[in-house]
C-alpha cells in the first residue's frame, strides 16, 4: 500500500521544524518505495525494503506531541503485537473479557488493525481523523481479507464493570510481523507500533526465538515505550526454562526492558476448558499489569523517544541519498576537467597554431577594404573581379571540395577546431562515465543514469553547442572588424605612412590585374597573396607601427580566448553538461537534492535540541 506523500517544503510551518522534519521524513519513505520498486526483477511484486525504522520514526513523529508543548487529545494505545499464530487476537480477548477479535487456527488471519476502544464516553472523537492515512476506517464488520487499505475502531461497553481496572484506552489487535504475506500489512504494523503508548507483545513457545521477534523488539527499543511481554500456550514444564531464556535475550537487547513484566498463559488444549473459565485467573494477570502499564505510559507521553529513534538511523537513512549527490559531485568533476581539456585544446590548436590562427589575418583584410582609395577603388575592382573570374572560380571549385564538410559550408580554421572539441567533449565524458558506471558500487544507478541521459541527448547537446558556437563566430567577426578598425585610427596618426599603404593597395590592385591579363585570367594567387600584397603588408608589420600591429594580434587572439572560455566553454557548454544531472528522472534515483536535505538536517538539528 503506498502512501502518497508531497516534496518537502520548509515554508509550510513557519517555525516548526517537527513539521518540516516529518515532511522530509515522508519524501524519504516515498523516494525508498519508488526506487525499490523501480529495480524489481519482471513479473515480481512490488518491493517493500524502505527502512522499518524510517517508517516507524515518520509516523511516530506524527503521532508524538508537538514540539511547541501541545497536548494530545485522544486516549492511551496499546498495541498487542506478535509473530503470526502466537494467539495476539485470543490475548485482546482475554483483556477486553469478551470474544471481541474475531480468531482463527489459520495463520495470519488478522490482516488490518483492529482497535477496540474502552470507555470512550468524554472523548472527542475528531483524533480519529489523525489515524492511518494510507488506511480508511470502516466497521469491524466490513473487514474482509482481501482489503488492507482499512482499519477498524469499535466501542467497547464495561456494562458489568469487570474492566474497572483499566483506564480508557484503545486495545489494538494488529496483523502478524513474520508471516510471507506480511510485507504487503508492514506499514499498518509499524503504524500501530508508532501510534501505541504501550506495548503487549505475544510470543508462543514456537516464536519466542525467532529472529523476526528480535528485530521487532530492536526496532520498538529506542521509543523507550512500556512493553508487557505474554507468553502464550507455554506448558508448565517449559514455562521457566523459556520465561529464564527470554529474560536472558532482553537483557542483552537493552537495561530497560531487563524488568519488564511476563505474564504466562498456560497451554489449554480443549475448547471446553477455555469456555468454563480455565483462563480467567490469566485475564485478571494481564489486565493488572496492563493498568499498572498504561500509568507509567500516561505519565510518559513526550516525544524523547521518537527523537532517540531519529539519531540513531538518520545517517542510516541518508547514506544512499548522500551516495547519490556524491556520485553528481563526481559527474560535475568530470565536466569540469573535459571543460579544462577543452580549453587547452583550443590553445594548443587554435591560437597557439602557426597556420590555423587566422584571425588577425583576416583583420589585417579587413584593414585593406579600408585602405582602398574613394572613387579609384571601386574601378580598380570591379576589373579585377571581370579578368580573375576563371581563377576565382577554379581556387572556389577547390576549397570547396577540401575546406567544406559534405553537404555544409566552408568553415574556418577555428571553427572546424570547435567542432573537434565539441566531439571530444562528449566522446571523452562518454569513456569516463561508461568506466564510472562498470566500477561503481553503491552509486551505480546515478552513473547508469548518467550514461543514458548522455547518449540520449549526444545530438542535442551537440547541435546546442554548434548554435552556441555560431553565436561566438559573429561575435570574433565584430572583435575582427574592431581590430581592423584600431589599426586603421591608428594610421590615421601617421598620414604618411596610411598613403604609403593606400599607394601600395592600389599598386597590388594593379599588378593583379596586369598579372591576370598576361596569365589570360587564371591567376591561382589572386586570392591568396599576390607578391605585391606582401611588399604592402611589409610596411603594416615591420618599421613604427609593428610593435602596435603585435600589440593588436595579441590583444585579439587574448579576447578570442576569453569568448571561448567565458561564453562557450564555461558558458554554453558548461551549463548544458552540468544541467544533464538535473535532468535525470530516473526512478531508480532518490532525486532529493542538496537543498532538501540541507533544510531537513536543519531542522533535525532545531528539533533535538527541544527537550521533550
Amino acid at each position: 500500500m503506498e502512501q502518497k506523500h508531497a516534496a518537502i517544503d520548509s515554508t509550510s510551518a513557519p517555525g516548526s521544524a517537527a513539521t518540516v522534519l516529518r515532511e522530509f521524513l515522508a519524501l524519504l519513505i516515498e523516494r525508498y518505495g519508488r526506487v525499490e520498486n523501480a529495480v524489481k526483477p519482471p513479473g515480481a511484486t512490488p518491493f517493500d525494503r524502505t527502512p522499518g525504522n524510517l517508517l516507524l520514526a515518520e509516523a511516530a513523529l506524527r503521532y508524538a506531541p508537538s514540539a511547541e508543548g501541545g497536548d494530545l487529545q485522544r486516549p492511551l494505545q496499546v498495541a498487542v503485537l506478535g509473530p503470526t499464530q502466537s494467539g495476539k487476537s485470543t490475548v485482546v480477548n482475554l483483556l477486553l473479557g469478551r470474544a471481541a477479535a474475531a480468531v482463527s487456527p489459520l495463520a495470519g488471519y488478522t490482516v488490518q488493525p483492529q482497535g477496540f476502544w474502552l470507555r470512550s464516553a468524554g472523548f472527542d472523537q475528531g483524533w480519529l481523523e489523525s489515524l492511518f492515512p494510507a488506511l480508511r476506517r470502516v466497521e469491524q464488520e466490513q473487514l474482509t481479507r482481501d482489503q488492507l487499505d482499512v482499519y477498524s475502531v469499535s466501542v467497547i461497553e464495561d456494562r458489568e464493570g469487570e474492566l474497572a481496572c483499566l483506564p480508557p484506552c484503545v486495545i489494538w489487535d494488529t496483523p502478524d510481523f513474520d508471516s510471507l504475506a506480511a510485507g504487503a500489512y508492514r506499514g499498518p504494523v509499524l503504524e500501530s507500533a508508532a501510534l501505541a503508548d504501550a506495548y503487549v507483545v505475544v510470543l508462543s513457545k514456537e516464536k519466542y526465538s525467532d529472529l523476526s521477534v528480535w528485530q521487532m523488539l530492536q526496532l520498538l527499543e529506542p521509543l523507550g515505550r512500556p512493553m508487557l511481554i505474554c507468553l502464550n500456550k507455554i506448558s508448565d514444564d517449559a514455562a521457566e526454562t523459556i520465561t529464564a531464556s527470554l529474560r536472558a535475550r532482553l537483557n542483552e537487547l537493552t537495561r530497560e526492558w531487563s524488568g519488564v513484566e511476563i505474564v504466562r498463559i498456560r497451554y489449554v488444549s480443549h475448547p471446553a476448558e477455555i469456555a468454563a473459565g480455565a483462563l480467567s485467573e490469566a485475564a485478571d494477570t494481564l489486565r493488572d499489569r496492563l493498568s499498572v502499564m498504561i500509568s507509567r505510559a500516561a505519565a510518559g507521553r513526550d516525544s524523547k523517544g521518537v527523537r532517540r529513534l531519529i539519531k540513531r538511523c538518520w545517517s542510516e537513512w541518508l547514506l544512499p541519498v548522500r551516495t547519490e549527490h556524491e556520485a553528481l559531485a563526481a559527474w560535475r568533476g568530470l565536466v569540469d576537467s573535459a571543460l579544462e581539456e577543452a580549453l587547452k585544446s583550443y590553445r594548443r590548436d587554435y591560437l597557439e597554431h602557426p597556420q590555423r590562427w587566422d584571425s588577425f589575418r583576416r583583420a589585417t583584410a579587413e584593414l585593406l577594404h579600408l585602405l582602398e582609395l574613394p572613387g579609384v577603388a571601386g574601378v580598380l575592382g570591379h576589373v579585377r573581379q571581370v579578368v580573375t573570374w576563371p581563377a576565382r572560380k577554379l581556387v572556389a571549385m577547390g576549397k570547396s571540395m577540401i575546406a567544406r564538410p559534405a553537404g555544409g559550408p566552408r568553415v574556418s580554421g577555428e571553427q572546424s577546431v570547435i567542432q573537434a572539441i565539441i566531439d571530444e567533449i562528449i566522446m571523452s565524458l562518454q569513456r569516463d562515465v561508461a568506466r564510472c558506471r562498470d566500477t561503481a558500487d553503491r552509486d551505480a544507478a546515478v552513473w547508469r543514469a548518467i550514461a543514458r541521459r548522455l547518449e540520449n541527448e549526444r545530438e542535442t547537446l551537440t547541435d546546442r553547442f554548434v548554435d552556441a558556437a555560431r553565436v561566438h563566430h559573429e561575435a570574433v567577426k565584430r572583435e575582427i572588424q574592431e581590430a581592423a578598425g584600431q589599426l586603421y585610427e591608428k594610421l590615421k596618426d601617421r598620414p604618411a605612412v596610411l598613403a604609403a599603404l593606400r599607394t601600395a593597395r592600389v599598386t597590388a590592385d594593379v599588378a593583379s590585374i596586369a598579372l591576370a591579363i598576361k596569365s589570360g585570367g587564371a591567376n591561382l594567387n589572386d586570392l591568396i597573396f599576390a607578391p605585391a600584397m606582401f611588399g604592402l603588408t611589409s610596411l603594416l608589420t615591420e618599421g613604427a607601427l609593428g610593435g602596435y600591429m603585435r600589440h593588436v594580434s595579441e590583444g585579439l587572439k587574448k579576447r578570442q580566448f576569453e569568448h571561448v572560455k567565458s561564453g562557450l566553454v564555461e558558458g554554453a557548454f558548461a551549463e548544458e553538461l552540468h544541467g544533464l544531472s538535473g535532468r535525470l528522472d530516473d526512478r531508480a534515483l532518490f532525486g532529493i537534492t542538496p537543498e532538501q536535505v540541507e533544510t531537513a538536517q536543519s531542522a533535525w538539528d532545531d528539533f533535538e535540541g527541544v527537550a521533550g
